[in-house]
């Protein structure tokens, strides 16, 4: 019997191990997040290597701007004020991409980011 109760608490403390485990993700830093969106867009939209440079540019910029306003975000700014921020480093991002795609490719790299927001607002609504 006591061997039961010890092999029963050792299964439950090594569960409850493992799943303190598989916590949070640390965030990337900006250069890693430019990285793999540059490698994304690059294969998603055909990019030629001349716009690859000026995409890995532009988000790289976005990136910062955004992790400048988290930093404010968590130094107690306001949620709109943090959230119109957010939208125009977004804006900013986007007319800089529509410059340097093409018609076609900056029509499907909008239609992608709707799918990927689609995507998003689904998983936040089934938690």
């Amino acid at each position: 019997m006591k061997k039961l109760i010890l092999i029963g608490s050792s299964v439950l403390m090594l569960s409850i191990a493992s799943l303190a485990q598989t916590g949070t993700p640390t965030p990337k830093s900006a250069q890693e997040r430019t990285a793999s969106a540059t490698e994304r867009w690059t294969k998603e939209l055909g990019l030629s290597p001349e716009q690859v440079e000026k995409v890995k540019v532009i988000l790289m910029e976005k990136n910062e701007t955004v992790d400048a306003v988290k930093a404010k975000k968590v130094s107690g700014v306001d949620k709109k004020e943090y959230k119109g921020d957010r939208k125009e480093a977004m804006d900013k991002r986007d007319e800089q991409m529509k410059a340097v795609l093409t018609p076609e490719q900056y029509t499907k790299y909008i239609s992608l980011r709707e799918q990927v927001k689609a995507k998003r607002v689904e998983k936040k609504s089934m938690k």
